[in-house]
């Protein structure tokens, strides 16, 4: 105890649970990732391992093939037992699902032996390529959410600044990726100078008293230097040079003020020479491909509010405006699949009545989807 530092302790066991804890597992053609992507996929692995699943034999299936939620709270337990000592051994270790998972579990967290890295299992270049795909992912979704484009709403590229060794690994796991950021194409360039325009101004504020009076001087020189230059060099921690009356003077980062403006039609976000480009542009088969995400949405909240688990088949029955309707049946095995729907009924509503009330003899709900009505029906079949 006389060694233990929780203020070194905590941030590290961090990192390992939320970016580290990163091996990809495929399980019968669904990406499951153990770490900030894994209850999205583990949710979509159970809908899609097959009609007799349940949650328990997906967790069982995902045990037997390495890291799973399980596997990851049962250690995180023990990583965190002395930052957060209550909560890990009620809250986590005391659960049925850490508790009986495992026959060397203790009574409490406090019990147990702290885990040893089994260093077997380590596979760097897999961390190398994760960290790659996360990182593209990361400032995919911070372009998107700059654009206030909608999550769901399908795009059709983006493209990434990635040296050579970058660009394999995220295109091994180019999948992965277009999934995440929700775009039908991935490219790849070089320099980030190839998605961006840059400006170059002087940092009046640590300038001024610098130079005083010849701050006009000092701007007309900062003008005239190449932008993408500057802001390679800046980046690398280096400075540029001007002349100000025959005399050279050098300026480093905090001495210049960079902006950046994506190409027109791209939304950019750029971090220390990397950078996601995404193509805003929406034509109309990537408008309604949106909308039949936003069905897909739809159905899956009336699933929830019928208390259907979540490999449950159903019976789905849909009704409400023309263009929806034409979307979903346009994209009716898409919705299908991703409901595990086994039948699907589409009805224009002209009555006021739901769909429920006779296509599926489910439970019925409403929604607005960009001001059309969609009426939803589900049963357990």
């Amino acid at each position: 105890m006389e060694v233990l530092e929780l203020g070194r302790a905590a941030p590290a066991a961090s990192v390992f649970d939320i970016d580290e804890l990163s091996n990809a597992i495929w399980l019968e053609e669904v990406p499951v990732i153990a770490g900030r992507w894994d209850l999205a996929r583990y949710s979509r692995a159970a809908r899609l391992l097959g009609r007799h699943a349940t949650s328990a034999r997906v967790m069982e299936l995902l045990d037997s093939v390495g890291h799973t939620v399980t596997i990851r709270s049962y250690h995180d337990g023990r990583l965190s037992m002395q930052v957060l000592p209550v909560l890990r051994d009620q809250g986590i270790w005391q659960q049925p699902l850490v508790a009986g998972a495992f026959d060397e579990a203790q009574d409490s967290v406090h019990l147990a032996d702290f885990p040893q890295a089994d260093e077997a299992r380590l596979d760097p270049d897999l961390e190398v390529a994760m960290a790659a795909a996360q990182r593209t992912v990361r400032l995919g979704h911070a372009a998107r959410s700059a654009a206030k484009m909608k999550v769901r709403q399908p795009l059709r590229r983006a493209v990434v600044v990635a040296n050579e060794g970058e660009r394999a690994a995220i295109e091994e796991l180019s999948d992965l990726v277009t999934a995440e950021l929700n775009v039908h194409e991935l490219d790849f360039v070089s320099e980030e100078g190839e998605l961006v325009k840059y400006t170059v101004k002087p940092n009046y504020r640590a300038l001024g008293p610098r130079f005083g009076k010849r701050m006009p001087q000092v701007a007309a020189a900062v003008a005239a230097l190449d932008p993408a230059r500057v802001a390679s060099t800046v980046a690398a921690g280096g400075e540029v040079g001007i002349s100000i009356d025959g005399t050279d003077h050098s300026l480093g980062g905090d001495d210049l003020t960079m902006a950046l403006a994506p190409l027109e039609g791209y939304e950019v976000e750029a971090e220390a020479g990397h950078a996601v480009a995404l193509q805003l542009e929406i034509d109309e088969e990537l408008r309604r491909e949106g909308l039949a995400r936003e069905i897909v949405r739809t159905v899956q909240n009336a699933r929830k509010e019928a208390g259907l688990e979540i490999t449950d088949r159903i019976a789905l029955g849909l009704g409400g405006a023309a263009e929806l309707l034409d979307v979903a049946r346009e994209h009716q095995s898409y919705i299908a699949g991703e409901t595990l729907a086994e039948s699907v009924a589409l009805m224009a509503n002209t009555d006021g009545g739901t769909v429920g009330d006779g296509s599926t003899g489910g439970a019925g709900s409403v929604a607005t989807i960009d001001g059309h009505e969609l009426r939803v029906s589900v049963s357990p079949v």
